[in-house]
């Protein structure tokens, strides 16, 4: 024996659903987001009475807010959705992307002085936020059935969960600055500058899991604090970037 422990649930792969139809009410966007997190491939939407066109355009916006989910049959009553995963993309590459998203928002936030270059800012995190839905069914789906391998193990897939959910509130940051500068609210460019670079070190070490540096941030923790606690859209990013370094062991 190895002394390796694998905890897989013993799920019938007869028990999976790949269709599912929904009634189209208030609660539709949160049985949508339960329905993509299960990895249920079709999602069809009947209103008996048929979608106006205030509730057809609903629908449409909320299938914008799922990766590779798109409209492929509409009828007065009935609107579908299909999921197209895309299982040969590596789980870290997903993680990657959605890192250089926020990083790129960052960087445009150092020489933005238009009112589209915020907008594009903001569009961005969007982006950001189908990533962050998307990995998490990846994740979900190693958890509850049968992919818990050797490369994905319990403590990782724990580890990526808080990974990318740092990443996440990090855009969720940068658009609320950008929004704050469409109505002229000034920021200290110098700053976004500074944390762009600890972003880059924080997130390359957790990559290589690399302790040094890690522990570099955890020395110097009190003073940046000090130092960007002058905006609190920059305190939240260095703090989520600092939570980054923790995922460090």
């Amino acid at each position: 024996m190895n002394g390796e422990l694998r905890i897989t649930q013993a799920v019938p792969a007869t028990q999976t659903i790949d269709s599912i139809t929904l009634e189209y009410g208030p609660y539709l966007l949160r049985e949508l987001m339960t329905a993509y997190l299960r990895g249920i491939t079709i999602m069809k939407i009947q209103k008996a009475l048929g979608f106006t066109k205030n509730e057809r355009e609903q629908v449409l916006e909320y299938a914008k807010r799922f990766m590779n989910t798109e409209v492929v049959e509409e009828v007065k009553t009935k609107i579908t959705l299909q999921h197209f995963k895309i299982t040969d993309v590596p789980l870290k590459t997903l993680i990657q992307r959605m890192y250089f998203l926020t990083h790129s928002m960052l960087c445009d936030m150092q020489s933005a002085k238009k009112k589209e270059e915020y907008e594009s800012i903001i569009e961005r995190d969007k982006i950001v936020g189908k990533f962050y839905i998307n990995i998490i069914m990846h994740l979900r789906s190693f958890l509850v059935g049968y992919q818990l391998t050797k490369e994905h193990a319990f403590i990782d897939i724990l580890d990526l969960r808080l990974l990318i959910q740092r990443i996440e509130l990090i855009g969720d940051e940068i658009r609320e600055i950008a929004k704050e500068a469409i109505h002229k609210k000034r920021y200290d460019r110098q700053e976004i500058e500074a944390l762009t670079t600890l972003y880059e070190q924080a997130f390359t070490a957790y990559m290589k899991q690399d302790v040094l540096c890690s522990r570099s941030f955890w020395t110097t923790e009190k003073e940046l604090k000090r130092r960007f606690a002058k905006n609190q859209h920059l305190l939240r990013i260095y703090e989520n970037i600092k939570d980054i370094t923790d995922l460090v062991i």
